[in-house]
């Protein structure tokens, strides 16, 4: 093993200015490059080193960032991202300690073993790494670093009596929103700090404590890693935490680097537990009051000289164990099983031709699951970024940009907001990948414009999640003006004195954190009964008003892209119920005289969207009354083949005034042609799926034939221009396609063969099927070439149907 003179170990608990040093250190130097285990400590270093030499000196690069001007001297990363194939004079790695980290400690070893500046090379952490790093570098020199300041245990605290500037640690999400919002309830709100926000976000919520607009803060261990707040107590929810591998407590050394955020500089620090935190041993608090800790003795290691003549070689080279006792083969495994697994794939397995392909499949193995549970989108992501590469030099470009384009929706839930920064933070990666991309530079700009819109989106919802602090605005707007100014803007938002208060939804009005601005009454009363003015006045113009209603596959209705209201199940298909959203702010004669004009409306809308049930009252044909009554009564479509439906013949002219109306007759059907048409189909489902099944039910493909539909009415099939031919249904459009080409000549026996099968896609089976429903009977053949005769449908001679109404017209006749 190297060993290096100019090798130093700067150790020591929190709040010594390591980090600091390295700073100043680092600027000494013509060039350097500083290691730092967070995207969120890169940037804030990042932030520092910038105001000291200015922007065009330094470059930022993280997995997701990079900052890169062309005059840079100073690198700013995170340790997975440092440029090791380049050259420094000065090199530095922040919590060294990290090399016992079940997760990323064979990262930080690695750097710590392979990684050298030309003159001076120093690695930042805690004092517990001073044995090990002893034995394996005797020649390096250790600083040891002194804490500027007391750390004292103050006992368990309820939430209530937390002092001021506390921050309450958490492990999971969950339960960081769970203690926000018992703190905004108590103290009326709190900050939020996760490794899963973005920087911005992190900086947003970080600047409501810093500048007091809060005094508590809520965080995930995150904040340990040298976040620099001004924090005066850390008090533990739970000191167990899910590392990757189990739920396990926490090293007195991990608790002790959390606990050290609290006290600045000179200023003491304190530390507590809380909620139903396990009680800290009397050992683990003089441990952490006297930064003693157990001296780490192993390191997480994994071979960094990789073989890429194949994947078994390569894999073989992954699982190589170190010969020095001190380095451990790393149980993190994530990367090598992803790799694994895609190297299983057929269609991955193809292409692994060559060593290039082989480690260009290892590095897309490598990229952080920013998805962690959501394996399969993650997979199939991998498999399709790799394939285009392999196949074309560059990824899709285009195709990345459209993904990306998606994630910028602002609606949702805050996890539905960190999902898509999730996934954000994915493409940041792909785009600073430059050797995948080509003109990457669009892609880079997109993403980061994401990035920003999501986590202004998510600052926002965490603020107005987590903080009541608007009926204090309210108020002092109030007192200032002497009288309330409701208003609604041209967005519909309804605004009290300038500010946006609520929204109107349609006819609902959503007022924002109503919770909050109704505990005055004053302001309740006041703010309703100017709303309630203000919406009668919208709903008039409504009333008064042409309007244009638009039905969504989901049955929403919509007006100028406002949601109104919804249709739902009522008496028959063609007069589906009518809900208006509202509530108290609409007086009931008002919601009635909307609900009459939009009745009309979409009474209008369901006769194109489906079929006019008033057309036999327009023709004086007693035959054609009785045909539009069958064809209505079977949703549209009749077969025309059945001997029940035979008890009566339209004549042509018959059949040519109906076809005016918009009603084929085909060789086996007559349907009404809206039904086939792809205008308004997945309304038309929408609104069968309501009427037959109470529910709105997943469409089908839009295929041809469709298998396995016995769960689906014949009835509700017809709506969207399908026949149910035994368990498929068959478009009557394809069915007819079909008839008419047998047809086209008479025989006494019909042939099909492959050519026949092949010409419609349809296998020999459906072709059966098909056949058999037509009145065909096979006399002989296989499933390639077979034989047929059509029978002739004998006379009806069975009990008539007496609702049938050619039944009842041939009784008249």
């Amino acid at each position: 093993m190297d060993e290096n003179e100019n090798l130093v170990f700067v150790l020591g608990p929190t709040n010594t200015g390591k980090t600091y040093y390295a700073i100043e250190k680092m600027l000494t130097y013509p060039n350097g490059v500083i290691g730092l285990p967070l995207r969120l400590l890169a940037r804030e270093v990042y932030e520092k080193v910038v105001n000291k030499v200015g922007k065009l000196k330094v470059s930022l690069v993280t997995g997701e960032e990079q900052i890169s001007p062309t005059t840079a001297k100073y690198f700013i990363t995170t340790v997975e991202a440092m440029p090791t194939e380049k050259s420094f004079d000065f090199v530095a790695v922040d919590e060294i300690q990290l090399c016992n980290d079940f997760e990323r400690g064979h990262v930080f070893t690695d750097r710590l073993l392979n990684f050298r500046g030309n003159i001076e090379t120093l690695f930042l952490g805690s004092d517990s790494m001073e044995n090990i790093l002893k034995s394996m570098f005797p020649k390096s020199s250790i600083l040891e670093k002194k804490r500027r300041s007391k750390l004292s245990f103050i006992g368990k605290k309820g939430l209530l009596s937390l002092p001021k500037r506390s921050a309450v640690i958490a492990f999971n999400s969950n339960d960081v929103y769970s203690i926000a919002s018992k703190i905004k309830a108590l103290k009326g709100g709190a900050a939020v700090v996760m490794g899963s926000l973005s920087p911005q976000t992190r900086n947003s919520q970080v600047s409501m404590f810093e500048e007091g607009t809060v005094d508590y803060i809520v965080a995930t261990d995150a904040i340990g890693m040298g976040l620099n707040l001004d924090i005066k107590n850390a008090s533990f929810s739970s000191i167990r935490k899910f590392d990757g591998k189990e739920n396990r407590f926490l090293k007195d050394s991990e608790l002790g680097q959390i606990a050290g955020r609290a006290g600045r500089n000179i200023e003491d620090g304190a530390f507590s537990t809380t909620l139903n935190c396990q009680n800290l041993t009397n050992k683990t608090i003089k441990s952490i009051e006297t930064n003693n800790y157990q001296a780490i003795e192993f390191l997480f290691w994994r071979e960094s000289s990789l073989d890429f003549s194949s994947v078994y070689n390569l894999l073989k080279s992954l699982e190589k164990k170190s010969t020095d006792p001190r380095l451990i083969k790393t149980q993190n495994k994530r990367d090598e099983n992803t790799l694994k697994f895609l190297s299983s794939l057929k269609l991955i397995r193809e292409k692994l031709f060559c060593e290039s392909n082989i480690k260009l499949l290892w590095d897309i193995s490598t990229i952080p699951d920013y998805f962690k549970n959501l394996d399969n989108i993650f997979s199939d992501l991998l498999v399709k970024i790799y394939c285009n590469i392999v196949d074309s030099g560059y990824l899709n470009t285009p195709w990345a940009i459209s993904e990306t384009k998606k994630l910028q929706n602002l609606e949702g839930s805050i996890d539905m907001l960190t999902f898509r920064l999730a996934k954000t933070r994915f493409w940041n990666y792909i785009s600073n990948r430059t050797h995948w991309t080509k003109n990457n530079q669009d892609l880079k700009q997109l993403a980061l414009e994401t990035e920003r819109l999501l986590s202004d989106a998510l600052h926002q919802r965490l603020t107005n999640e987590f903080v009541d602090k608007k009926l204090r605005i309210f108020l002092k707007e109030y007192n200032l003006k002497k009288s309330l100014e409701v208003k609604i803007n041209p967005n519909n938002e309804i605004l009290l004195n300038e500010r946006a208060i609520g929204k109107i939804y349609g006819f609902l009005v959503k007022i924002y954190d109503q919770e909050s601005l109704f505990k005055n009454k004053f302001l309740k009363i006041e703010v309703s009964k100017k709303v309630k003015l203000l919406l009668e006045q919208y709903a008039s113009h409504f009333i008064n008003n042409n309007i244009n209603i638009i039905i969504d596959r989901e049955g929403d209705l919509y007006v100028n892209l406002n949601k109104i209201g919804y249709l739902w199940k009522g008496k028959n298909l063609l007069e589906p119920k009518i809900i208006i959203n509202n509530n108290h702010y609409l007086n009931q004669s008002t919601y009635l005289k909307i609900l009459e004009k939009v009745n009309l409306e979409i009474k209008k809308k369901i006769y194109i969207i489906f079929w006019n049930p008033e057309l036999s009252s327009k023709i004086n044909n007693r035959k054609i009354h009785s045909f539009l009554f069958s064809l209505d009564k079977n949703f549209g479509v009749v077969n025309l083949n059945d001997p029940k439906n035979d008890l009566i013949k339209l004549s042509i002219d018959e059949k040519k005034s109906l076809f005016k109306n918009n009603i084929i007759f085909g060789k086996s059907h007559a349907f009404y042609k809206s039904l086939v048409l792809k205008n308004y189909k997945d309304i038309r489902w929408a609104l069968g799926s309501l009427y037959f099944k109470g529910k709105i039910m997943k469409m089908p493909p839009n295929v041809n034939v469709l298998v396995d539909i016995k769960n689906i009415s014949e009835n509700l099939l017809h709506l969207i221009g399908y026949i149910k031919i035994k368990n498929m249904a068959v478009k009557v459009s394809f069915l007819e396609k079909i008839a008419i080409f047998i047809f086209r000549r008479k025989k006494s026996m019909y042939y099909f063969d492959y050519c026949f099968l092949y010409k419609f896609k349809i296998s020999s089976f459906i072709l059966h099927d098909i056949l058999m429903f037509l009145g065909f009977t096979k006399i002989a053949g296989t499933s390639n070439v077979s034989y047929w005769i059509k029978q002739k449908i004998k006379n009806y001679k069975s009990t008539y149907d007496k609702d049938n109404p050619f039944y009842v017209l041939k009784k008249l006749q």
